[in-house]
């Protein structure tokens, strides 16, 4: 895995490039600017003449959802890290963009605390999605995602206790390992604190689980808030255990 310093090396290339490709389009740009003036300049030209290789750390906390618009539209599709993308965001909501090559998504939302709906992209090679929306204490929205390639899931939804409507994790489990221990820690999906969760997200959760047991994984830990448990029969509890999924409530 690439260093934040690497990371931030790879902005830093990402933004001279967006700045050279301006002048040479004859648009005033200078590297001394930052991400949040030059989007703005790219309206000025074709948006087919740039791309941005790497997303992650791509937002400051203070960046304006019309400079968000602009450089999700320049992200380049075969782009497959997309960490820190947002980290702090202000805004409330986000653009849908292309990133459906992208497999780094940790972190992505970190501490997004005015994040009330997490958008409706395509994460299906998604492989890391540990704390991508970490502390997000407003967001009460996320939609069903494709998670048939993550193998890491740690404190994806740390925090997030105004969450409500939860579409589900789409065969989460899918790309688990049988060599990996019962209750690995990667593997865990810990939903304790989202306790205003409905009964129809539960179930979205439950239903969309991968069937682990079928493929040999040892059974890993799926945790649900305490005060959701009133909201699940035995026999829909059941639904998960017999995946191979080890149900407990916190």
């Amino acid at each position: 895995m690439a260093t934040t310093a690497e990371y931030l090396a790879q902005l830093q290339a990402d933004k001279q490039t967006l700045v050279d490709n301006l002048v040479a389009k004859g648009v005033e740009a200078t590297s001394d600017e930052t991400f949040t003036t030059l989007a703005p300049k790219v309206a000025n030209v074709s948006s087919a003449d740039f791309e941005i290789n790497d997303a992650s750390y791509l937002f400051n906390s203070g960046a304006r959802m019309d400079v968000v618009n602009e450089l999700c539209s320049i992200i380049s599709p075969e782009c497959t890290n997309y960490s820190n993308m947002f980290i702090g965001a202000k805004t409330d909501s986000l653009p849908i963009f292309n990133c459906a090559n992208g497999t780094n998504f940790s972190y992505m939302c970190y501490q997004a605390l005015n994040l009330i709906t997490f958008p409706e992209i395509n994460i299906g090679n998604a492989e890391n999605i540990s704390y991508m929306c970490y502390n997000c204490p407003k967001l009460q929205t996320i939609p069903l995602l494709d998670c048939g390639k993550v193998t890491n899931v740690s404190n994806v939804l740390y925090y997030c206790i105004a969450l409500t409507t939860l579409g589900g994790f789409k065969d989460l489990g899918k790309a688990y390992l049988t060599s990996r221990a019962e209750n690995y820690a990667n593997y865990k999906f810990d939903l304790s604190y989202a306790t205003l969760l409905t009964h129809e997200s539960l179930m979205n959760v439950i239903n969309n689980l991968y069937d682990i047991a079928s493929i040999g994984v040892k059974p890993q830990s799926l945790v649900i808030a305490t005060e959701c448990q009133s909201l699940l029969s035995d026999d829909e509890i059941a639904i998960a255990t017999n995946k191979g999924w080890n149900v407990s409530f916190a």
